[in-house]
């Protein structure tokens, strides 16, 4: 599985479909929008303003590893420049949050890009679920 970055933002020019293997630095995940069983208070959330609603909402600071089933987050810098829990990984599973995604603040440039991590099949995956369906089609 990869990931595909959604964003309202025109001027990201960063990558958008993101492979298994790939690594987000310093990212920022609303707090609000993970699995209700992930442990955020160890990652120290704050409060940002969500730039489309204009609401106060917390975030982590995490840098996010891209795998086949699942995102790996792990604790980044914070906003105050210690690193925050970078020797606990959690793991944020696909099916979780395949319908609403996960909404982040992504950096590119140096700058925050406010979107939506989307989970997709890769297109070497799609290309072998489709061929298998020819197969046993016949």
């Amino acid at each position: 599985m990869a990931v595909e970055f959604i964003t309202r933002d025109e001027n990201y020019k960063g990558p958008r479909m993101m492979p298994s293997g790939t690594v987000l630095t310093q990212a920022h995940v609303f707090v609000d929008h993970l699995p209700y069983d992930f442990l955020a208070e160890q990652y120290k959330p704050y409060l940002v303003k969500d730039r489309y609603s204009h609401r106060p909402r917390y975030v982590i600071d995490i840098n996010i590893t891209v795998r086949a089933e699942l995102l790996v987050l792990v604790g980044a810098f914070n906003n105050g420049g210690s690193a925050i829990n970078n020797n606990m990984a959690q793991f944020v599973y696909n099916m979780s949050i395949e319908r609403d995604g996960l909404d982040i603040l992504l950096n590119h440039d140096n700058y925050d890009y406010q979107g939506v991590l989307h989970p997709i099949p890769e297109l070497a995956d799609a290309q072998r679920q489709h061929k298998r369906r020819l197969h046993f089609g016949s």
